[in-house]
């Protein structure tokens, strides 16, 4: 799983060592693999402090993926609409979280549409 992306400049990005140790997590279960490569690839909002404060649990390298309490505090990061959609089908890829496929698909600008395409064909 490539943890190299495109990232627009000026944009934070995901530190290579967290790169490392959630792509380390993932490794073996096709789920988690999907949701961490759509995050690594897309590359801005898992570098944003809110988005790891809820997303991940433990700390140093047993740090990992908690995609429902992504899910249960969606509602309360400062996103686009793209960006919501594109945590939704995050989520739905890593977890049992349900999703109008149809209404994510039609709110994701053109960027957040291409990582998750590479994600779902993983």
């Amino acid at each position: 799983m490539s943890t190299a992306a495109h990232h627009p400049p000026g944009k934070a990005t995901v530190p290579p060592q967290l790169a490392r140790q959630l792509t380390a997590w993932a490794k073996g279960h096709i789920p988690n693999q999907a949701g961490v490569a759509a995050l690594l690839e897309e590359g801005t909002l898992l570098a944003r402090e809110d988005i790891q404060k809820i997303l991940l649990r433990g700390t140093g390298p047993d740090q990992f993926c908690y995609w429902t309490g992504l899910e249960r505090q969606l509602f309360h990061v400062r996103k686009t609409a793209s960006e919501h959609a594109f945590l939704q089908l995050v989520i739905s890829l890593a977890s049992p979280y349900t999703v109008h496929i149809g209404q994510a698909l039609r709110n994701l600008d053109e960027h957040h549409q291409s990582v998750i395409f590479k994600a779902m064909r993983r």
